[in-house]
């Protein structure tokens, strides 16, 4: 699979990212790690991690120079969410940003599996969007989110695993949103038309919009 959609996405020259999700198994995973690394435009850097990587967003200065300005935080949420090892590595993420830009910077945080407070805290007919799945929060049982909120600077987390589900809580203010699925494969496009995120972060406010979007350039958004 790796050797058939990278060279794909190597094609479209933008940058790219990606985090493992809970199907993404191979024989060698060291190998796999260096494939994404190594690709074209890939921003990945978690061959190392077993997966867990921050990007840093920088924006130009009035001399040419750059500054940290946002921080993309990736995180392997496996087979059982996120866990000791996924948040000990965002422990330790978050205090290298802080050290290399003095301060806490604005954040979005991705990971594959929901986290408890997604299914604890949406109410049918209450909640904004739509929640056709029930929430498969695996392992994870409420210890993420309070690791996610310490550092005050993650403004958002987004998950996907339940293909039929675009919603978004809020947990010490944190927007904990689901993206629903995408592309031609996999199930529920009979539910929830496939559709995908953007994301927009403004890099001097730290404010951030997600809005749907579908393949023929049409958006929603939950009301």
């Amino acid at each position: 699979a790796l050797e058939h959609v990278l060279p794909k996405l190597g094609s479209l020259d933008v940058p790219w990212a990606t985090c493992w999700g809970n199907h993404d198994d191979v024989d060698d995973f060291q190998a796999a790690h260096d494939a994404l690394e190594g690709a074209r435009h890939s921003l990945y850097r978690g061959g190392t991690t077993h997966g867990d990587y921050r990007i840093e967003i920088r924006r130009a200065g009035g001399t040419g120079s750059t500054q940290a300005a946002a921080q993309l935080f990736l995180l392997n949420s496996n087979r059982l969410g996120l866990g000791d090892w996924q948040l000990a590595a965002l422990r330790r993420m978050q205090a290298d940003a802080v050290r290399g830009a003095g301060q806490s910077l604005p954040a979005l945080a991705f990971f594959h599996i929901p986290v408890f407070e997604q299914k604890s805290l949406y109410r049918p007919q209450q909640t904004p969007g739509v929640c056709h799945e029930e929430v498969c929060n695996e392992k994870e049982t409420g210890r993420a989110v309070p690791v996610l909120a310490e550092q005050h600077g993650i403004r958002a987390t987004f998950c996907g695993h339940d293909h039929v589900n675009d919603y978004a809580v809020r947990s010490r203010n944190v927007d904990l949103v689901y993206g629903r699925a995408t592309g031609h494969a996999g199930y529920g496009g009979d539910k929830v038309r496939k559709g995908a995120k953007l994301i927009e972060l403004d890099l001097v406010t730290g404010s951030y919009l997600q809005t749907t979007v579908f393949a023929d350039g049409s958006r929603w958004k939950p009301v």
